[in-house]
């Protein structure tokens, strides 16, 4: 399974490469013009649809309007709004429409953590490797 968009308006769309010659160019490790922490070898845009082999319903929830109304309507500040938003209706999105792949949905952590724990580390793997390399930035 290549898991890249085979069908509608997006099939075998490819993801454009960045440009390599310039130093201050953001780019995934694989040189494509995706998140530097993004470990997706593939050149077609992909969707997984689950986070280390678990759907993210389980734990997750896509945005109602409820949050996009309280998101537009109920804050103060700046700062209180910022948080938010790239939480309950921004976040899960991605992982309901991206997902990730990989070989994390083999681990098998069980000597150590309870189902629970597994699976919740399972999720947070996604905004690990996001924060890990926010915190501090690895050449890519």
């Amino acid at each position: 399974v290549t898991h890249r968009i085979s069908t509608g308006r997006f099939a075998n769309q490819t993801v454009g490469v960045a440009n390599m010659s310039d130093p201050s160019a953001i780019h995934s490790p694989y040189g494509y013009a995706r998140a530097p922490w993004n470990l997706n070898p593939s050149s077609y845009v992909t969707r997984y649809h689950k986070v280390c082999g678990l759907s993210p319903d389980a734990v997750y929830s896509w945005p109602t309007c409820t949050n996009h109304f309280d998101l537009t309507f109920n804050y103060t500040t700046w700062y209180d709004w910022v948080w938010d938003v790239s939480y309950t209706p921004h976040g899960p999105v991605h992982l309901f429409i991206g997902g990730m792949g990989g070989s994390c949905n083999q681990m098998d952590l069980s000597p150590w953590l309870t189902e629970h724990e597994e699976k919740m580390f399972k999720y947070m793997m996604f905004a690990m490797q996001k924060n890990l390399w926010r915190r501090t930035p690895l050449s890519s």
